[in-house]
Formats: C-alpha cells, structure tokens, sequence
C-alpha cells in the first residue's frame, strides 16, 4: 500500500509547504495515494502565525520543481 510505504521508507511522498501571513514557509511530507482514492485520509499538522479574524493568507507551494501532493480541503480549527 502507498500510505504504508510513505512511512516505512520514505519513498512514496509528495512534498508541501505552507506560509502562514508571510512567514517563513515550514515543509511537509505527505503520502502519495498511488492513484486510489480509498487510500487517503486525513493528516493534521501544527502551524504558527495565523492571527485572530479572517484577514491571514495561506500560501500553499510544492518546494522545487517536483509536483506536491493534490490538496483537495485545508480546514483550520
């Protein structure tokens, strides 16, 4: 399985980063899904920097020139 292999060797990623208002953009490595679907969940990670309000900006990159992973919801709690 895909979910699996990404933390086992490391060889099944997707890399992301995420700016909070400007700030200093912090990387993750997110499982690739191999194309099902099913195989995906959820995966919550810590940021700083969001303000009170509706008024932050989140930018979300792929480091490099590599694809990053297929963000299809972002929910901040």
């Amino acid at each position: 399985m895909a979910l699996e292999s990404a933390w086992t060797n490391g060889t099944n990623t997707a890399n992301l980063t995420l700016s909070i208002n400007n700030g200093e953009p912090k990387r993750w490595s997110f499982p690739i899904s191999g194309g099902d679907w099913f195989e995906t969940g959820r995966l919550y990670i810590e940021v700083e920097g969001l303000k009170p309000g509706s008024g932050n900006e989140i930018l979300v990159a792929a480091p490099g020139i590599d694809p990053g992973p297929e963000v299809v919801g972002l929910e901040i709690f």
